[in-house]
């Protein structure tokens, strides 16, 4: 069962990583974090947006307290074929999101946010401490 999820968040965040998102590997849960925030939106308005227009639910970071915004957290407890397809829904979601906020804001569009970067890696670190019980 190990080896199934690893593999499983494997899959997911080597594909988000192709998509120009940036995915958190978790050392042990059943979920990862997705940067959303060069999207535009907030976490709730994207993860209802994704759910309305690409019938993907994801949970937004908010609500998981302030530090979780800019983030959606994805559940890998589903099927590797279904979180593939999910996870390219969401990027598309993210794009189009993305694109729109750039064309009201008259800017170019960045995607390339390092999962290296270390006030990103700072945030994940403390998002998921509150998690710890």
């Amino acid at each position: 069962m190990v080896s199934s999820y690893r593999q499983r968040r494997d899959t997911v965040i080597g594909l988000l990583g192709k998509l120009e998102m940036t995915a958190f590997r978790p050392a042990g849960a059943f979920h990862t974090w997705v940067d959303i925030s060069g999207s535009g939106v907030g976490a709730r308005e994207f993860a209802l947006a994704l759910l309305a227009q690409e019938r993907v639910a994801v949970a937004p970071g908010t609500a998981f307290g302030r530090g979780g915004a800019g983030f959606v957290r994805v559940s890998l407890a589903a099927s590797e074929p279904d979180l593939v397809e999910g996870a390219t829904r969401l990027a598309n979601c993210w794009r189009r999101s993305a694109a729109a906020h750039s064309a009201q804001q008259d800017r170019p569009v960045t995607v390339n946010a390092s999962p290296d970067d270390a006030a990103t890696q700072g945030h994940h670190r403390r998002v998921h401490q509150r998690e710890l019980f």
